[in-house]
Parts: C-alpha cells; sequence; structure tokens
C-alpha cells in the first residue's frame, strides 16, 4: 500500500487504484498494522485458508478502530476446527444443479457471478470459494450464465435472483449492465437482490453514472454487509446515496461477532446510523460455523439479548431479525422461539415449520 498517497489525491479516488495497491501479504500487513504478527510458520497455512486483500481505503477505516480488525487480519485462532464446522456449513453445494447456482429456496436462486471480493472478512462463509488466484475478475469461473439464464427461464416458480459470489460489484460496469438486462427481461423475475460489501469498502466504485446501472423496470433491492458503526464514513454515505438516488433499496446484513459487535449499545448505535443514511437494517446473523470461526461465533442467547435491547432503545425501523442458519434453513430467533435446550443444543423450528437441532458447540 502506498502510504504516500493522500486521501484527497487524484489516485486515491480511483477505485482501480485501490484494487491494485491493495494489502495482500504480510509484509503489507505489517506496513499498516505495526502491532499485527503471526509467527513465520503459519503464515502459508492461513493464506490457503482464505487470501489476505485490504484497500487502502478501508485499511484507514480499520486503523481507527483496533476492534474491527480482527474482523480482516488473520489470526492463529483460524488454524484451530472445532466440531461441528464445516467448509459448506449451509450444504449450498449439494443444492446446486450447476456450479454458479444455488436452488436453496422454492422461490429464489442464488447466483456466483464473480469469486473476487475487495476485501476477505476472515468469517466467510463462502471461503471455499472467494480468492482464487485467477486473471478473470468479472465471471466466476464455473458459472456458465446463458445455462443459468435457461435455468431461471423454464422454472416460473422462481421470482426472485439474488446475485452475490465473491461480491458482484466488482464486475465491470458495462458487464453488470449487460447480465440486469438479461434477467430483467425474465418475465415471472420480479426482484433482484444483490448481496455486497462493496460500498462499504471500495466507495470510490460507486459513482453517480455506475449507480444508474442498478435503474431499471424491476425493482433492485442492496443487501449491504455492514459489521459496525466505524464503517459508515462520509465517502460510505456518498456512495449510499447515489445508489439511492439510482432507485435501489438499501437494506443492512450484519454477521454478530465475538468482541467486534457483540455489544447491544454498538449494536443500536450501528442500525440507528444505517437508518440515518436511507439503509433499513433488515438482519442480524449468527456466525456460521465455517472451519476455524468458532473464535468469532456467540451464543445464540447473546443475539436474542441483543434483539431485546434494540426494542427497549430503538424504533421499530431500527429492528433486524435474528437469523440462524443450520443445514435445514434459515431459523427467524426471539425470545419466543428458542423451543427447547435440551442436554446438547437447540430445538428450532425452520422456515417450513420442520423442527430442526443446533449443537451447542456451534453457538459458542
Amino acid at each position: 500500500m502506498n502510504q504516500k498517497v493522500l486521501q484527497g489525491s487524484e489516485d486515491w479516488q480511483s477505485w482501480q487504484w485501490q484494487l491494485r495497491e491493495a494489502i495482500t501479504d504480510f509484509a503489507g500487513l505489517a506496513e499498516a498494522f505495526p502491532d499485527f504478527e503471526v509467527p513465520e510458520n503459519a503464515k502459508e497455512s492461513l493464506l490457503q485458508r482464505l487470501p489476505i486483500q485490504i484497500t487502502p481505503y478501508y485499511a484507514q477505516v480499520l486503523q481507527s478502530e483496533p476492534d474491527l480488525q480482527k474482523s480482516l487480519l488473520p489470526s492463529l485462532l483460524e488454524l484451530e476446527s472445532a466440531e461441528g464446522e464445516e467448509a459448506d456449513p449451509l450444504n449450498e453445494e449439494a443444492q446446486s444443479p450447476f456450479a454458479g447456482l444455488v436452488h436453496r429456496y422454492p422461490n429464489r436462486v442464488l447466483l456466483y457471478l464473480t469469486e473476487k471480493c475487495a476485501v476477505y472478512c476472515r468469517y466467510c462463509t463462502r471461503g471455499r470459494k472467494v480468492g482464487k488466484k485467477s486473471e478473470e475478475l468479472d465471471l466466476y469461473p464455473s458459472l456458465d450464465f446463458n445455462l443459468a439464464l435457461d435455468y431461471l427461464h423454464k422454472d416460473q416458480g422462481i421470482n426472485e435472483v439474488i446475485l452475490s459470489g465473491g461480491d458482484p460489484l466488482l464486475l465491470s460496469g458495462p458487464d453488470l449492465k449487460d447480465k440486469l438486462s438479461q434477467l430483467f427481461a425474465i418475465p415471472h423475475l420480479q426482484i433482484l437482490r444483490f448481496s455486497t460489501k462493496l460500498p462499504l469498502v471500495l466507495p470510490q466504485k460507486i459513482t453517480p453514472q455506475f449507480a444508474q446501472i442498478f435503474a431499471g423496470p424491476k425493482p433492485v433491492y442492496m443487501n449491504l454487509h455492514v459489521i459496525h458503526p466505524a464503517e459508515l464514513t462520509p465517502e460510505v454515505a456518498k456512495s449510499l446515496q447515489n445508489l439511492r438516488a439510482a432507485g435501489v433499496v438499501l437494506s443492512a446484513q450484519t454477521v454478530l461477532l465475538k468482541g467486534i459487535n457483540d455489544d447491544p449499545s454498538l449494536m443500536a448505535e450501528l442500525n440507528q446510523k444505517l437508518l440515518s443514511l436511507g439503509v433499513r437494517p433488515y438482519a442480524l446473523y449468527h456466525c456460521d460455523p465455517i472451519l476455524g470461526a468458532s473464535h468469532f461465533r456467540t451464543t445464540l442467547e447473546s443475539g436474542v439479548e441483543i434483539l431485546e435491547h434494540l426494542r427497549k432503545t430503538a424504533g421499530g425501523m431500527a429492528l433486524p431479525q435474528f437469523v440462524v442458519d443450520p443445514v435445514g434453513g434459515k431459523v427467524t430467533l426471539g425470545p419466543n422461539n428458542l423451543l427447547s435446550v435440551g442436554d446438547s443444543g437447540y430445538e428450532l423450528k425452520n422456515w417450513k415449520g420442520e423442527k430442526v437441532f443446533y449443537p451447542f458447540h456451534l453457538s459458542k
């Protein structure tokens, strides 16, 4: 990362420069975060688990908030796999009719448009897929987009497409516009939804011109991955304003992370600040049991307690739903539906009304 480039400079405002100068190795981490260190003999294992990438812009955000650094800086704890953790904890591969598309719920599918991200979160649910070394930025390597279009045309029960990855907003403007146009043209598709962190970590890319890509004949929703109030900088506020001006409906999903954001007052601050920027808090997620993520997970009770604090101190618009995601499908939790707690775990009820079991060791 070129420390000599100033925030107001032309280079700093270039999203291409931000990606080109991103921190991608331990030497870069040592320069940006002098207090960070891991043993030399652990570095290769950590890189094999998940690559390092932090844009210069987001490195500055992390420098201002030590707790937030834990979400991006590798830790030896990642090399400790706990019982019940999986590379694919949501069993997505078994629900994928072909590479790059997941059909988990009857009315909607998930498309991986790219395997790349602007930054790599150490608790990533799809860490098994993202960050592969490839010269191809714009397309998830295994996704045949024409095959996906054919699948969507044939199944008229699908009315929503979730565009994810990696981060779909990393695609080039023309490529993204072309794909959106083809999806808009499918008559029975009513909703296009993006899952992205890019406006938070690479806001330089979200110009008014880029945002206009999402202005189309059907609603476009964008679920922003936000975990801490420190992420909501003036630069981010501007990027969100550009998206809202283009008609994008903004919401936020937050992963509950031990020692980073598992504080009721901090969560209340985050959700209120999101609302002030035109972003509706949508979901608070219990951290998925990916390999090496047990140090990030809280208890389920902790999430319910935070939700109860928000009910007492915030307006209804600032209340997300608290969600845990067992293999059987998403469960929305509150004080009245932790159905039972036995000797070894929880009995929950999923979106289909089925009882599913969630072990204690997956809720730290």
